[in-house]
Parts: structure tokens; sequence; C-alpha cells
């Protein structure tokens, strides 16, 4: 006897499928930026805390986005910095976005505590090459969260040091005594992915997370 097993089936329903003609059919409608995304992301950034959230095509976009900004703002400043300091178990979308603007990476290996980067061994690198050093972008990965304190203290001594939060597997995960991590992540631009499986989803999708206008401005 031959089974079937489908992997999955359709979840529209016919009524779905009219709805969604009419929308296309209506030539007042935008297929991509209009009211409900700039109202996602109103509610999106309330809700994580910040003033700013930028929706995107992904997660991998976001990170894309973020990349550009900081090779233009650098270009502006003629920064000899160039290199980006990543976690050695991230996303190839994490990395590759710096490789692509110019950048060059540096892996530092990631502490068993939290699968982030390790602090000790940042804090060595960051006091041998702190001149040469654009930013660090760690990865919040299996619902865990970076240390947001260690990164606190790491941009107070180091303001030249951008700091940037990948929380694609993470963006509502307690933070030790804190229900919600927003408490300390609003303090550092962040990227995140609605992508299937994620926390929040939207089929396919990503978000930039900010309270600097500057930045705001540069992401649209």
């Amino acid at each position: 006897m031959n089974y079937k097993w489908p992997l999955n089936v359709s979840n529209f329903t016919w009524l779905d499928r009219l709805k969604i003609c009419g929308f296309f059919l209506n030539p007042k409608n935008f297929w991509t930026m209009n009211k409900y995304v700039q109202k996602f992301e109103k509610e999106m950034a309330a809700f994580m805390g910040f003033k700013y959230a930028v929706f995107v095509s992904s997660g991998s976009t976001a990170n894309t986005i973020l990349s550009m900004y900081l090779r233009d703002k650098l270009k502006k400043e003629n920064s000899v910095r160039n290199i980006i300091i990543l976690p050695s178990t991230t996303w190839q979308t994490s990395c590759s976005p710096w490789i692509r603007e110019g950048f060059d990476p540096y892996f530092i290996d990631i502490s068993m505590e939290n699968f982030s980067i390790d602090s000790y061994k940042l804090l060595d690198f960051i006091h041998k090459n702190k001149d040469k050093i654009a930013a660090i972008f760690p990865t919040s990965l299996l619902g865990f969260n970076t240390n947001y304190y260690l990164f606190k203290q790491i941009r107070k001594q180091n303001p030249k040091i951008e700091i940037f939060i990948d929380q694609c597997e993470n963006n509502f995960g307690p933070f030790e005594s804190y229900s919600l991590n927003v408490e300390h992540l609003q303090e550092f631009t962040s990227t995140t992915s609605t992508y299937m499986g994620h926390e929040i989803q939207s089929v396919e999708g990503g978000f930039i997370f900010t309270n600097d206008n500057k930045e705001y401005e540069h992401f649209l």
C-alpha cells in the first residue's frame, strides 16, 4: 500500500485567495510599503522599546543595510577602522554583508554560558587592536542573550567602536532578572529576522531597530 505524507499543505482558503486577488487588482494598493507596514513598524518599535523600526525583506537584508550604513559613515570620517568582530558561531548572512562592504571580519570564540562572544578573549583583542576595530556584531543564538552589561562598558570605554546586536533568535527572551531583554537591548541598534520559525514571523521579513534619527533616515 502506498502512503503519501506531504511535508506541508496549503493553508489558504478560497476566500483568502479571493481577498488577495482583490488587493492586487485595486490600483490604490501598494504591493510593498504602505499603511499596514507602517503600523507594524510602530507597534514593533514600541513593543521593543525603540524610537524607530524599519521593516525590510529579510533579516539578511537588515544586516546588509546595517553594514552599508557603517561603510558610508566611516568613509565620511576617513576612518582607518576596518575590523568587524564576530562570534565564531553565527549566521553566514550575519557575516557576508560586512565582507561585501569591504570590512575585515575577525572571529572570536564563543562562551558556553550564552553562546555569544567570549568576554575575556573579546576584551583582550580590543585592548590590543582598539584603533582598528570598526564594530562588534554579537549574535544571540538559540534563545540566549549576549552580555549587555559587558557591551555597555565596552562602548563607554571605546566610544568610537560601534556595537550592533543580531537578535534574530531571541527578540523577547529574558536577560538575567529582567522579564524582557529590551531593558538593555534598546541601547544598541539591532537587527532581527521574522522568517518562519522565529519568535515572530511574517513568512519572510526582518527589522532594524534604532533610537538614532540619523541612522533611521539612512536605513530608510
